[in-house]
């Protein structure tokens, strides 16, 4: 699920980047919208939820966060 949510976030924040998206085969310029255009505010966006749910899970039962 986390990889569903990762991808979600990129989607939902990426378009918000004044930055031009671009082709993650060849990192060419693309319009907004194309399938695999990618900006680094919608990267970012998707490894800080990853972030979030890894950390989440992994100190699940614990009691809180690890030290």
């Amino acid at each position: 699920y986390a990889c569903c949510c990762g991808d979600t976030w990129a989607s939902e924040v990426g378009p918000l980047s004044p930055a031009t998206p671009r082709l993650i085969t060849t990192m060419r310029p693309v319009r907004r919208g194309t399938n695999g255009g990618v900006t680094m505010l919608g990267l970012a966006a998707s490894v800080a939820v990853l972030t979030v749910l890894f950390e989440w899970r992994h100190n699940a039962g614990t009691g809180g966060i690890r030290g």
